[in-house]
């Protein structure tokens, strides 16, 4: 939007007041920092991009691996949200441990030239009800593959005597894979 990029002028200066569409006026703390991302400048003057401090990285800088090695990553290592139970402290080791045999399964998929990586770039060849981009397609398969860990999580927390075993776990992830991959990368076509 060209006009809310025109309003950030006078919070990027030194008199640091956001104008709102209403006309009323905030003025913006000493203490308060302000951070944006953006995908394009397209909708910003000169006038704004001068008065930011910029980092810009280029489109091939951060390769396709690099980003699902990080997405990995986070599968690893990110808190997941399971049924909540008394012994959820107690399991902390045991639920890291299913978190990266979860991860391991999907490892081999997730290369540039893998599935994971083929699939996103087919899915940026196609026409999307709305822009489609890398990041966007990346986190929402990560939002998926999440849902999938914590289902076997609630499995093995509801079937103590019987937890999902190794030869499971593969046929359930590259399962959960296809179906994350269809609604993540396929979901906005």
């Amino acid at each position: 939007d060209p006009e809310w990029a025109e309003n950030l002028n006078s919070v990027l200066d030194d008199n640091k007041v956001l104008t709102l569409p209403s006309g009323d006026r905030l003025k913006i703390p000493n203490n308060v920092r302000i951070m944006m991302e953006v995908d394009t400048l397209k909708h910003a003057t000169l006038a704004t991009v001068s008065r930011c401090g910029m980092v810009w990285f280029p489109e091939g800088t951060v390769s396709v691996d690099i980003l699902l090695n990080q997405q990995l990553a986070i599968l690893r290592k990110s808190g997941v949200q399971a049924v909540p139970t008394a012994e959820a402290d107690a399991d902390a080791p045991a639920v890291q441990t299913v978190q990266c045999a979860f991860a391991e399964v999907l490892a081999p998929y997730f290369t540039s030239t893998g599935l994971v990586g083929v699939a996103l770039q087919f899915a940026q060849s196609q026409t999307h009800v709305m822009e489609a981009s890398t990041g966007r397609l990346l986190s929402t398969l990560n939002c998926m593959l999440t849902r999938g860990l914590a289902l076997v999580l609630e499995h093995n927390d509801n079937n103590v005597d019987f937890p999902m075993t190794d030869s499971h776990m593969q046929l359930f992830v590259s399962k959960w894979l296809m179906f994350s991959l269809l609604w993540s990368f396929g979901g906005s076509m």
